[in-house]
C-alpha cells in the first residue's frame, strides 16, 4: 500500500477480529435489472492466452512452435549456474530450454535481452539467491531479474534451496514480458513487476512462503504489481499470501484467477515506496489502481477480505466475480481509514457489479462508488474505518 511504514501482520490480526461475517445487511439497489448489469459486465480477451495453452498442451511445451527460426540452446539437467550464459549463447531472441530435472542457481539471472526461457516438464530452478525479508523496506533479491523487452518464462519450478526464497522474478523497466505456466513455492514475493507496461503474468500456481503466519516476516505477496499501463493477470492460482494478488498502476486487467486461503485475497491498491531494487532504487507504486478490470476471478475462504479496494483505487469496473467463505467481507470498498496503521484516502467512482453472484456481500465505505446488485452491508449498523 502506500505509505511507510505498510503494516504489521499483529495489526492485520487486530483489524480482522474487529469484524464478523454474521454482519446485517440491507437490500441492495433492485432498481437496476439483471439484464442492465450482465449487459455491463466487460469482456475479457483470452484468445492469445488460449493460443498459448493449445501450444503448451504439445508433447513438447510447443518448443517446437515458439523456437521455429529461433537458435535454441539446451540445458541438461544437472546444471549449476548455467542460465546465463545458456542465455548469452541464444542471443537475441532465442530459445532457452532447461531439460527435465533440477538446475541450480547460487546468483541472480539478469536477463538484458529479448529471449524465451522455457522449461521441459518436470523441469526445476532451485535457487540460493537472498533471503527472508523480515521488515520495510525490502531488498527484492530476485531469482530471475529481467531487464529487457519480450522476455518469456514458461513452464519452470521455482522453488529456493532453503525452503525460504526471497523474490522468484523480478520485472525492472521490461515491456511484453510474459510469465506463463510456472509454478512457485517459499518464496515471499513470486512475481514482481516493479514497472513496465503491457506485461502478461499467465495461468501460474503460486504458494507463498508462510513464514508470516509465524511472525517471522511481515509482508508475503503472491503476485505485485507497482507500476505499468495495460498489465494482464489471468489465470492465476495463488495461496498462503498476505496479500494474494496486489496490483497498482492504470489500465490493467485481472481475470480467471483464483485466490484462497490468503490473508487477503485481491487487492487494489497503492504499493508503497518500499521496494528495494537490486540496483539500490527504492520504489513502489507511482499511482493508486485505477481504470482496472476484474472479472471472474474467485476469491474464496481468505481470512480477512475477499476483494478489498482500497488507498484511493478508482474507477475500476469489478463484475462477477464468486468471493465467499472470507473471515470479513467478501468484497470491501474502504473509505478514509487508517485501519493498516496510516492513513489511506478513501476509494472512490468504482464500479461494483454482483452479476452471477447476487449474494456476495459487498461493504462500500468509499466516494461515489456504484453497487449494482449483491447484498449491502448497513453501514449504520457496521460502521465504516
Amino acid at each position: 500500500m502506500s505509505r511507510f511504514p505498510l503494516l504489521a501482520i499483529a495489526l492485520l490480526f487486530v483489524t480482522a477480529a474487529g469484524c464478523s461475517r454474521s454482519v446485517p445487511v440491507a437490500p441492495s439497489d433492485e432498481s437496476t435489472s439483471a439484464a442492465t448489469a450482465v449487459a455491463r459486465i466487460p469482456h475479457v480477451d483470452r484468445t492469445e492466452l488460449d493460443q498459448m495453452e493449445q501450444l503448451a498442451a504439445m508433447p513438447d511445451g510447443g518448443a517446437g512452435v515458439l523456437g521455429h527460426g529461433r537458435k535454441l540452446v539446451e540445458v541438461p539437467a544437472g546444471s549449476h549456474d548455467a542460465l546465463a550464459a545458456a542465455i548469452d549463447q541464444a542471443g537475441a531472441h532465442g530459445m532457452v530450454v532447461l531439460m527435465s530435472g533440477v538446475h541450480e542457481e547460487s546468483g541472480t539471472v539478469e536477463i538484458s535481452i529479448p529471449v524465451t526461457v522455457m522449461g521441459e516438464a518436470g523441469a526445476e530452478l532451485v535457487s540460493s539467491v537472498g533471503g527472508l525479508a523480515p521488515v520495510l523496506p525490502i531488498q527484492v533479491a530476485p531469482v530471475i531479474h529481467i531487464v529487457a523487452s519480450h522476455v518469456s518464462i514458461q513452464n519452470l519450478t521455482f522453488r529456493p534451496a532453503s525452503g525460504d526464497g526471497n523474490t522468484a522474478i523480478l520485472v525492472d523497466g521490461a515491456e511484453h514480458t510474459v510469465v506463463f505456466r510456472n509454478q512457485f513455492s517459499g518464496y515471499q514475493f513470486s512475481v514482481v513487476v516493479a514497472s513496465g507496461d503491457e506485461n502478461r503474468i499467465w495461468h501460474n500456481t503460486i504458494q507463498t512462503n508462510g513464514a508470516w503466519q509465524t511472525g517471522a516476516i511481515s509482508f508475503a505477496f503472491g503476485i505485485t504489481l507497482a507500476n505499468g499501463a495495460h498489465a494482464s493477470v489471468m489465470d492465476n492460482t495463488v495461496s498462503n499470501s498476505v496479500f494474494g494478488i496486489f496490483v497498482s498502476g492504470p489500465q490493467g486487467e485481472m481475470a480467471f484467477n483464483t485466490a484462497q486461503g490468503n490473508f487477503i485475497g485481491i487487492v487494489l491498491c497503492k504499493v508503497a515506496q518500499a521496494l528495494i531494487l537490486p540496483d539500490g532504487t527504492l520504489t513502489g507504486a507511482e499511482t493508486s489502481c485505477h481504470e482496472w478490470v476484474v472479472v471472474d476471478n474467485t476469491s474464496v475462504s481468505n481470512f480477512t477480505t475477499g476483494l478489498l479496494v482500497i488507498d484511493g483505487a478508482n474507477n475500476n469496473v469489478i463484475a462477477d466475480n464468486a468471493s465467499s467463505g472470507n473471515g470479513t467481507f467478501d468484497v470491501d470498498l474502504t473509505g478514509d481509514t487508517n485501519r493498516l496503521g496510516f492513513f489511506a484516502p478513501a476509494s472512490f467512482e468504482n464500479t461494483f457489479i454482483a452479476g452471477s453472484y447476487s449474494n456476495i456481500e459487498v461493504r462500500d465505505c468509499g466516494i461515489d462508488n456504484q453497487i449494482i446488485g449483491g447484498a449491502l452491508v448497513d453501514n449504520t449498523v457496521v460502521p465504516c474505518d
